[in-house]
Formats: C-alpha cells, sequence, structure tokens
C-alpha cells in the first residue's frame, strides 16, 4: 500500500492528476512493467482529452441540445452525419 501512496505523489508531482486522484486504477497485475505504464500512459492521455473537449464545449457556450435527423427538411440523414463526424 506505501508503494501506491508514493506512486500518487510522484503522479501529483508530474501533473498525472488522473493517476493522482484515483482514476487510474494501480494494482498489481501479471503484465510486463512497460505493457503496464503504456496502458497507465494511455489512460491519463484519454482521461485529458476528455477533460479539454468538456473545457472547449463549455467555453464555447453553445447550448448543448439534442438534434432530431426526422424534423429536416431538404437535408439528407447522410449530410448530417457527415457533419456530425466533424466533432
Amino acid at each position: 500500500m506505501a508503494q501506491v501512496q508514493m506512486i500518487k505523489d510522484l503522479a501529483r508531482k508530474l501533473d498525472l492528476q488522473s493517476m493522482a486522484a484515483g482514476a487510474i486504477e494501480l494494482k498489481e497485475s501479471g503484465i510486463s512493467n512497460i505493457d503496464f505504464l503504456q496502458s497507465v500512459l494511455q489512460q491519463e492521455l484519454n482521461i485529458r482529452g476528455d477533460r479539454a473537449i468538456m473545457k472547449k464545449q463549455k467555453l464555447s457556450k453553445l447550448p448543448q441540445c439534442s438534434f432530431d435527423i426526422t424534423r429536416t427538411s431538404g437535408v439528407t440523414s447522410w449530410q448530417i452525419n457527415e457533419l456530425l463526424k466533424l466533432q
């Protein structure tokens, strides 16, 4: 348990906040150190990406509403789906 706390302290110093806060689970597993490190860093990157998107959406001050594709006229559903992919 002391090792996990030491890792969390080091993560906090390195500004890896997701790992430091416990959002990424640190546990013993049967994988190699390199694979484990890659997994942890990928999780950190994913969490940061999700937070960046949420922050940008909030800063844009755009309304967060859903779009009803069935109520459109003059636009095909394919066109709308292509526009949705641009997110």
